[in-house]
């Protein structure tokens, strides 16, 4: 059963919603994600908060392969394939993917980072998941002119550099109006696609 924000979808009430139309405004994966965050025997309710927990829990799953090396030939996880054979329980399978991340964020060695990743992008294949690359996936899709937004970046480094921190913020803001999140780190600034919450 499914429902929206507690109730029934119907066109009367004018909750009626399309896969079609939500595609339109969100990934594909996002939409399949929400869909197995609910075990299929019990009811979904589809509502803006639940897709923005998704969004933020792909987004952490997605950072977890960000710049790893990955091996294509390493092994399901045994817990992944232990909860969706105990009657395709897909939110266990989901919690499974998050504890490998958990795994991979807490340890040190790069080695372990890399296999840990690699576990995790095949982990996610058996349920239609991470299968994108990172950067394409925060970078997200549309008419978003990348040479526009590494030039307004270059721009704000510059103001920096000067320690002009106003004009800096000034094109973050901008760029921030349109969507676009800037992440400072220690190899420089790297942008995403931010989530909006207009369903």
């Amino acid at each position: 059963m499914l429902t929206v924000n507690g109730d029934k979808m119907s066109k009367s009430l004018g909750n009626f919603i399309t896969v079609h139309q939500l595609l339109e405004k969100i990934p594909g994966e996002l939409v399949r994600f929400v869909l197995v965050s609910s075990h299929y025997r019990q009811p979904l309710d589809w509502t803006d908060q639940i897709v923005l927990q998704s969004r933020q829990s792909l987004d952490r799953l997605y950072n977890a392969l960000r710049g790893r090396i990955l091996n294509e030939d390493a092994q399901v996880s045994e817990s992944i394939k232990t909860a969706l054979e105990d009657d395709l329980n897909t939110p266990l399978a989901i919690s499974a993917l998050h504890e490998i991340a958990t795994q991979l964020y807490k340890t040190s060695i790069e080695s372990e980072k890399n296999q840990l990743a690699s576990i995790l992008k095949v982990s996610g294949a058996w349920l239609g998941l991470l299968q994108q690359n990172p950067e394409t996936w925060f970078k997200g899709t549309g008419d978003i002119d990348e040479k526009e937004i590494l030039s307004l970046i270059a721009l704000r480094n510059q103001a920096r550099a000067k320690k002009d921190f106003a004009a800096a913020d000034v094109v973050r803001n901008s760029l921030l109006k349109r969507g676009i999140l800037l992440e400072d780190g220690p190899e420089g600034t790297t942008w995403r696609h931010q989530f909006v919450e207009d369903l």
